[in-house]
């Protein structure tokens, strides 16, 4: 029927690699409405906007709404985009199902790839407690733009990315890259079987058309379509780590907290004084590790002496090897009695 509303959906290719994405576009014609992308469940699906074109031929007006998606597979093997339901005011229209196919290509390396990324942990058995660092990286032997970084949740550890983020140049196999670091400190919180999920990437690589003999209109001279850009969603292997539980603590002192290496110094000034002054206890706790956990020690004195805790001073930096600096606590100690 003329003027009836329609829906299609197209993919910009149906056989894949696990570390590649599928271009999908669901397209309205000649009517508006929502698409319901979540029967999708072998993929994880990334919204990239829509684009809405109007046509007028022999003064008949037709209108086109597209939704573009960007979909990432999630295992490999023959799956499936199902049919999309789209909703409109007085009806559900649907699309048809589209088979991908999802499989290794075992030609292909990472050496020979234009735009590639990875990350790593600095060890994957750490103790509850223990600081490790998180490196992604992204490699690039040509142009790309619209670069967008979307890092993993981090579940189950705190996490403060390095304000440093740091780019150089390697060369892998005679091919030089660029690449791009970004580093994260991480804390795991409770011990156990856990993973760090893929990170994503989202970006353009920039390809120039190469010129041609044929003949050329106006609108094909090299001042015009000399580049286009080639979307690109690139993710990470999930990192599974074993995170160990802390030995049993066999000392009457309770365990501070801190894990790696500190060193800690007290010292009293002065140590002769009238009843009613104060003397100055200081104590210095230095080294690297969780060493913005650290707490005040008990101070064990005599009921003669009154005790007035000031506030810490921390000085503290984040570097590639993770915290290190130093916690101050200073207290008053003031005796009542000679």
């Amino acid at each position: 029927m003329a003027g009836a509303a329609s829906v299609s959906a197209t993919v910009d290719r149906n056989q894949i690699t696990p570390g590649e994405s599928v271009n999908l576009q669901v397209s309205i014609q000649d009517g508006q409405g929502s698409v319901d992308v979540s029967a999708i469940q072998d993929f994880k699906v990334l919204s990239r906007g829509t684009n809405t074109s109007v046509k007028i031929i022999n003064g008949q007006t037709s209108r086109e709404v597209i939704y573009n998606y960007t979909l990432m597979p999630l295992k490999e093997g023959r799956l499936q985009i199902p049919s999309l339901p789209v909703r409109m005011d007085d009806q559900t229209l649907h699309t048809r199902a589209i088979v991908i196919q999802v499989a290794q290509d075992p030609n292909e390396r990472a050496d020979t790839r234009d735009v590639f990324i990875e990350a790593q942990l600095s060890r994957d058995n750490p103790f509850v407690g223990e600081q490790l660092t998180y490196t992604f990286r992204l490699f690039n032997a040509v142009q790309i733009a619209n670069a967008l970084f979307q890092p993993p949740a981090f579940v189950g550890f705190t996490a403060q990315e390095l304000e440093k983020r740091n780019n150089y140049r390697r060369v892998i196999n005679g091919r030089e890259y660029a690449v791009a670091e970004v580093i994260y400190i991480l804390i795991p919180l409770a011990s156990g079987s856990q993973a760090i999920e893929p990170a994503i990437l989202q970006c353009d690589v920039v390809r120039t058309r190469r010129p041609s003999n044929r003949p050329r209109s106006f609108f094909d001279d090299r001042f015009f379509g000399r580049t286009q850009l080639e979307p690109r969603v690139l993710r990470t292997e999930p990192i599974p780590l074993k995170i160990r539980s802390l030995p049993e603590n066999e000392t009457p002192v309770s365990f501070s907290g801190l894990v790696f290496t500190f060193d800690l110094t007290a010292q009293i000034e002065p140590t002769t004084l009238n009843v009613g002054d104060s003397a100055t206890l200081t104590l210095t706790l230095q080294g690297s590790g969780n060493i913005m956990d650290a707490q005040l020690p008990d101070i064990e004195l005599p009921e003669t002496f009154k005790v007035y805790k000031d506030t810490p001073e921390a000085q503290i930096t984040a570097g590639r090897t993770g915290y290190r600096g130093k916690k101050i606590f200073r207290a008053a100690i003031v005796p009542i009695q000679a």
